[in-house]
Order: C-alpha cells, then sequence, then structure tokens
C-alpha cells in the first residue's frame, strides 16, 4: 500500500512523462520540453559568459580593436546560440530533417515579413566588419553630432558633445 506522498510523487512523475504529443516516432513530453527550455538558457549563458570572456580578454591580448572585438564576438555569440539551439532540439528527439521544407517555407513566408529588420542586421553587421565608423569617431546624423560609444548589430550609441 502507497502513502499519501509516494502516491504523490508516482503522479507527478506520471505528469511529467506523459506524452502531449508526438513528432514522427518520438513522444514529447512535459519533461523534454522543460529540458529543452533548461538548454536554451544554459545555450544563452554559456554563449554570453564565452563571447564575453573573448571580447574583453582574449582578443584584448591578441591586440584587436574594440569595434573588430564587437564585430567578433557578436558573430561567435549568434554561430553559438544557433549551433546550441539545433543541438538541443534534436537532443530531446525532434528530427530536424523532417522540418526542412516546413522551415524552408516559413523562411520565405517570414522573410516577407522582417524585411526591415533583415535590413537593419545586415547593415549592423556592415558596420561592425567594413567599420566605415569606428567606437570614438565624431560622427553626425542629421543635426545630431557626436562620438561613437558603442557600435552593436542593432544599434550605434553615440554621445552628443552636451552628453545627451
Amino acid at each position: 500500500m502507497k502513502t499519501i506522498p509516494q502516491e504523490l510523487l508516482t503522479d507527478i512523475s506520471q505528469l511529467f512523462t506523459a506524452t502531449l504529443f508526438k513528432t514522427g516516432e518520438n513522444p514529447v513530453s512535459l519533461r523534454s520540453l522543460l529540458e529543452l527550455i533548461i538548454s536554451f538558457m544554459v545555450v544563452l549563458i554559456v554563449s554570453r559568459a564565452f563571447t564575453n570572456f573573448l571580447k574583453e580578454r582574449l582578443l584584448v591580448r591578441l591586440g584587436i580593436d574594440e569595434g573588430n572585438r564587437e564585430a567578433i564576438s557578436v558573430i561567435i555569440r549568434y554561430l553559438i546560440v544557433a549551433l546550441g539551439v539545433i543541438i538541443a532540439i534534436q537532443g530531446i528527439g525532434f528530427n530536424l530533417a523532417s522540418f526542412a521544407v516546413v522551415a524552408g517555407g516559413l523562411g520565405v513566408g517570414i522573410g516577407f515579413g522582417i524585411q526591415d529588420l533583415t535590413t537593419n542586421f545586415v547593415s549592423g553587421l556592415t558596420l561592425l566588419l567594413d567599420r566605415p565608423v569606428k567606437v570614438g569617431d565624431f560622427c553626425g546624423i542629421r543635426r545630431i553630432d557626436g562620438n561613437s560609444q558603442k557600435i552593436s548589430i542593432r544599434s550605434t550609441i553615440i554621445t552628443t558633445n552636451d552628453d545627451s
């Protein structure tokens, strides 16, 4: 005869391992979804820690200037996250080959929807890699003049003469 705590633990265990849906032959449970979410969080933490180490320690020792350090670290962070997401998804049993056609179709549809975002992303990469503007350069945009403080893939921070 089971005690109430034992029955409760058994019920909770069954809740986490019960199949919610299947992807092909692979059952997906609440446990596998939680593993996926935790894996995503670990990937984000590891990518941030590694690229911060890379940008602030290793690339400084190699004598690489700040603009290139930022560009290299951003590109490596995106690669680590993409690879981590693929590994995490495959780790819980998803077969990514079966999603290739669907992802291609979604990619085209989403691509039309986020053209501006993609344009800004590519422009940010161009600023980071070609470096027409470097950190510390004096630049003007419309009627705002100042020094560039930080250039990243999504934004450029400019400090004006009156520190605004």
